[in-house]
């Protein structure tokens, strides 16, 4: 139960590229497990606790399960602060056993350069599968990125519907999530600091299909706007990869359109899924990630009052065009080693 969990950590050279490679040993146990729990299955919870307290139990537990929520929602997302970074980073470092993560960061150097430039990056990650729960790689007690790259809050940016529904707004928050949208971006580059985001979004989820297991559909033709703000700020945008997210869930993906469109103004997809044991909308099955970080593509700063509108747009198209065949690139060349020489990734 209380395994302590081996870090391996080494420098490799993969296809002629100087990396970073940084390996646990994985544990599934209960402790890992409780701690995957305390975060990604508040949705499980909050479904079924609904389901009991307000149809099922009596007035006076429907009014105090009501009035908990209340209170979570009306709390800052992030409070209490400081036990709360404290208790997300447990959960961190638990999860990052429970999924026995492993690190691929190809020139490591770089991203050292820019953390002593105090020069904040993007890190583009894709696909978004399911849920997108890799993305807790990112949280800066894990140490898998230069120590001063990261803020303490904020480092993984997900959909804002996340931070509207009780008590998963502040387990996400403590594990180091926040909000994404053009604000957020704004914030963390003008405080030198660096995200992670997901910019396929709800959409490849709803792109998914169950007959094409190997097929791996990355919504990116239409998401320039990450690119528009790196110029903004002449912030290095790195793409990233993360195997082994198949498996992890079994679900069921609904083909309504009016459903479609209606998640994706709420930023979910219409889709049911079961994690570990069965249970559905639960934790996912510890299957062992793999998240690999490509070179990263270096953005000038464009000042938007000196260059015209038209400049702008062909200069986006350009680095734009960049980071989808640099994505692609990134995945065929370590795809042999996270066994995926079956599977076909597309940019759509």
């Amino acid at each position: 139960m209380f395994r302590k969990a081996v870090r391996i950590e080494k420098t490799a050279e993969i296809n002629g590229i100087k990396c970073k490679v940084c390996d646990v040993t994985q544990d599934a146990g209960v402790i890992p497990t409780l701690a995957v729990v305390s975060w990604l299955g508040w949705m499980s919870t909050l479904i079924y606790s609904s389901i009991y307290f307000l149809f099922f139990s009596s007035k006076t537990g429907a009014k105090a399960f009501i009035s908990l929520c209340t209170v979570s929602i009306l709390m800052p997302r992030k409070f209490p602060r400081a036990i709360g970074v404290k208790i997300g980073n447990w959960i961190a470092n638990q999860t990052e056993k429970y999924f026995g993560l492993k690190t691929t960061i190809e020139e490591y150097s770089m991203l050292e350069m820019y953390a002593l430039q105090n020069k904040g990056v993007i890190f583009a990650v894709e696909p978004h599968y399911v849920l997108p729960y890799g993305m807790f790689a990112f949280n800066p007690s894990l140490k898998r990125f230069p120590s001063a790259l990261l803020g303490e809050t904020d480092c993984a940016l997900m959909t804002s519907t996340l931070f509207n529904l009780p008590f998963i707004k502040q387990s996400y928050s403590w594990l180091g999530g926040g909000p994404v949208d053009a604000k957020m971006f704004k914030t963390k580059l003008e405080c030198s600091e660096s995200l992670a985001f997901n910019p396929g979004g709800v959409q490849e989820v709803m792109m998914m299909d169950p007959s094409k297991p190997n097929d791996i559909l990355l919504y990116l033709n239409m998401r320039k706007g990450f690119i528009r703000i790196a110029l903004e700020y002449g912030a290095p945008v790195v793409p990233v990869f993360i195997f082994n997210y198949d498996g992890s869930y079994d679900w069921f993906l609904s083909t309504k359109k009016f459903l479609a469109g209606l998640w994706r103004k709420l930023g979910f997809a219409p889709i049911f899924f079961t994690g570990r044991f069965g249970i559905p909308f639960f934790i996912p099955k510890p299957n062992k990630l793999h998240v690999v970080c490509g070179k990263p593509i270096n953005i000038p700063k464009i000042s938007n009052s000196k260059t015209s509108k038209e400049d702008i747009q062909t200069i986006t198209d350009n680095y734009h065009a960049i980071f989808c065949q640099e994505m692609l690139s990134l995945y065929d060349r370590h795809k042999l080693d996270a066994g995926y020489d079956s599977h076909k990734v597309l940019v759509v």
